[in-house]
């Protein structure tokens, strides 16, 4: 899944960035696409907050307050893919430093075109890095809207339930069908087997809770461990 955050003041300017931007993505990728977009600063704010995901941001850039919103953005996701649109007249020594590292820039006023072909580089650079990285550091599943990409850093843990099997991110779940026993034998060797119908990453393990059998994760999240598989997570963490 490449998940994708949008934030401009002008609700018009800003349905116009959804609209082109789903429309150029269903051509460039067959990823699954989250699309989260406010016109209003408090509401993006928490769409931050709440998000265990950024990989694309596209943000209207001004003098005010322009540095203040991305420094959010890269404080909450540092590699995440930035899109920037912003007043001709606006001096680059603004937007063009270190902490902004922009990788398209679109500057007012533009046509419906310019926006489109802004912003079909813009995927389609990301989508050409993505290709280029470790496909070790994400875990692939297939969804109905596509294919989803999530980062192992962001997994808690897998639970088999109902013939199938949850991922479990801090805010997220999605589900596919597989078993854990074939699953655990694809998934990074910090991912081990805890109980029947669960698999644990071990670097979101704060301890092991040898009283009550479980593992405490961060976030207040507890994981079951089984007798078969107690010694083994003991050795693990």
């Amino acid at each position: 899944m490449i998940s994708t955050l949008v934030f401009d003041p002008n609700a018009d300017e800003m349905n116009s960035i959804v609209d082109s931007f789903r429309n150029e993505f269903a051509y460039i990728s067959d990823e699954e696409n989250r699309l989260l977009a406010s016109a209003i600063l408090a509401e993006f704010n928490r769409i931050l907050e709440t998000s265990d995901i950024g990989n694309l941001c596209i943000l209207s850039f001004d003098k005010e307050n322009g540095r203040r919103i991305v420094d959010k953005v890269r404080e909450r996701f540092p590699d995440i893919s930035l899109m920037i649109c912003v007043e001709e007249m606006l001096s680059p020594k603004e937007y063009v430093r270190p902490g902004i590292l922009a990788s398209s820039i679109l500057f007012r006023p533009y046509t419906d075109e310019d926006l489109a072909s802004t912003i079909r580089e813009f995927i389609s650079s990301y989508c050409d890095e993505l290709m280029k990285k470790d496909t070790e550091n994400v875990f692939r599943l297939e969804t109905k809207d596509g294919i989803a990409r999530i980062p192992y850093g962001q997994i808690n843990y897998f639970e088999a339930s109902t013939k199938r099997v949850y991922v479990r991110l801090k805010r997220e779940d999605y589900c596919f069908y597989d078993t854990l026993d074939n699953l655990v034998e694809q998934l990074p060797s910090h991912f081990a087997r805890c109980h029947r119908s669960y698999i644990v990453n071990l670097k979101r393990v704060k301890r092991f809770n040898s009283t009550e059998y479980v593992l405490e994760l961060e976030g207040g999240i507890n994981v079951p461990v089984s007798r078969k598989y107690r010694e083994e997570i003991r050795e693990s963490i």
